[in-house]
């Protein structure tokens, strides 16, 4: 009996140690990282981005922003911005590790981006591929638009369609005159006006504006080590870590394991993926 009382005795130190343990580490500042002053943004468009994967025979629904300045424009996900304007707002002093993890569940923040600097004409896309973060640049203005009749009402704006091919896919896109700003989501623009919604032929990419708002504010940019490379380069390597995960969780001490300690992903499983470049 004595034995079995100093048993749990142990066994119940054990658990208050660790649980003051995990309590001790929610409490400890959470490292937000370093940001960069970008330029000041005038307007904000929100999209609402799907894309349906055949494989899966699923549409997915995320939501993005478009953050419009004098010298450049940021489009990236609007939970990181949402989260940030909450940090801003709530927490200026910062918070506890706990706290962000507390609303990194509801925001699902992600660090990816489209930035175009308009004085140089250069398009920047910062993307990772499992836990490495790339970053590569081309040109801007890189459509050939086709003005067509037709018309359609968009949060408001009377929008005028236009087509165009891009890399791979046919596009119709719907802009704004009212608004005569060249740029839009993603990679698009050069259009006299805002782009609001477009989607591509097949119906697999779909862009459209649920809100727009002038907006002053800063746009800012998270410091992290990045891998320079090529689009083309980039591209290959997300398709094949969507194409064959196992491949890069193997081995590796941060993939996610089941109970038994064996890889959460199966070898032959493929990930939701349906990229919007095709060539």
């Amino acid at each position: 009996m004595k034995y079995l009382l100093s048993i749990l005795i142990v066994s119940f130190a054990f658990v208050h140690v660790m649980a003051q343990s995990a309590r001790s580490r929610n409490d400890m500042p959470a490292n937000l990282g370093d940001k960069v002053f970008l330029d000041s943004s005038y307007m904000e468009c929100v999209y609402s981005y799907k894309v349906f994967d055949p494989a899966y025979d699923e549409t997915r629904e995320d939501f993005k922003i478009l953050e419009i300045g004098r010298h450049l424009s940021k489009y990236s996900d609007y939970g990181y911005y949402q989260l940030d304007s909450l940090i801003y707002t709530d927490y200026p002093k910062g918070m506890t590790k706990g706290q962000f993890h507390k609303y990194a569940k509801v925001y699902l923040p992600s660090h990816e981006a489209t930035i175009k600097e308009f004085s140089s004409g250069t398009l920047l896309t910062y993307d990772k591929v499992y836990i490495d973060n790339y970053m590569y640049q081309e040109p801007l203005s890189l459509m050939k638009w086709n003005l067509v009749p037709g018309s359609e009402m968009i949060c408001g704006y009377k929008c005028r369609k236009a087509t165009t091919s891009f890399r791979g896919r046919k596009w119709t896109a719907w802009y704004a005159p009212e608004i005569p700003i060249d740029n839009g989501p993603w990679k698009f623009g050069g259009l006299p006006g805002l782009i609001l919604k477009i989607e591509s032929d097949d119906n697999d990419h779909h862009f459209v504006a649920v809100a727009i708002r002038r907006n002053r504010g800063d746009i800012q940019f998270l410091k992290r080590n990045l891998e320079k490379t090529t689009r083309k380069k980039y591209n290959e390597e997300l398709k094949e870590y969507c194409s064959n995960p196992h491949k890069y969780l193997t081995g590796n001490p941060m993939a996610p394991k089941d109970k038994e300690g064996n890889l959460a992903v199966s070898e032959f499983r493929r990930l939701f993926f349906n990229p919007i470049e095709l060539e």
